[in-house]
């Protein structure tokens, strides 16, 4: 898992020892191979982050019921809520993105540290000599399908984040069936 810092440091990072020399060295990268994350899905990183920073520690050995029950907390809901107001769909490298593009909302208390945020993977993949491989696949703990997450990765030209697909049928069914679903439920909640 990446690190986490305070959203209104992120912006100073490239000045940091170590970082600084990260960043620059990501003009050399030309193969990205990344994967995503449902909301919808209790093992997600960017959900371990937010019950680890909360006290509830590195869960991974954590019942499904158990993580449900954390997740019911008021002070996990009220962090959730941040991402779920937004339609949260899915995150790529714990960077959160909705139906129509990425989370970039300054009032989260916290951003991963990556090297590329989803704005630069969609750069990345539009270079001719460049490749960002997406791989999408049930989840690795529950082996529940990611779809909802894939829906916008396949969908949204913002969020065009790869180059070259991998997808099992499973997961490209299930995206199919709930684009429908999702676009209903965004009109839903934007229209009262």
């Amino acid at each position: 898992m990446p690190p986490f810092v305070p959203t209104t440091i992120a912006d100073q990072l490239s000045e940091w020892p170590g970082i600084g020399k990260s960043l620059e060295y990501k003009k050399e990268i030309d193969i990205v191979v990344t994967s995503l994350a449902s909301s919808t899905d209790l093992h997600d990183e960017l959900k371990w982050f937010i019950r680890e920073g909360l006290g509830y520690g590195d869960r991974r050995d954590a019942s499904d019921d158990e993580l449900r029950k954390i997740d019911a907390s008021p002070n996990v809901q009220t962090r959730m809520s941040e991402l779920n107001r937004q339609h949260w769909a899915g995150d790529v490298q714990t960077r959160p993105f909705d139906l129509h593009g990425p989370i970039n909302d300054p009032d989260m208390e916290y951003t991963a540290v990556t090297l590329f945020n989803l704005d630069g993977l969609v750069r990345l993949a539009a270079q001719p000599d460049s490749a960002v491989v997406l791989i999408v696949a049930p989840c690795g703990v529950c082996k529940k399908s990611r779809s909802r997450g894939a829906i916008p990765l396949i969908a949204t030209p913002s969020l065009s984040i790869w180059s070259h697909l991998c997808i099992n049928s499973q997961s490209c069914r299930r995206a199919i069936e709930g684009w429908e679903d999702m676009k209903r439920e965004v009109r839903r909640t934007h229209t009262g």
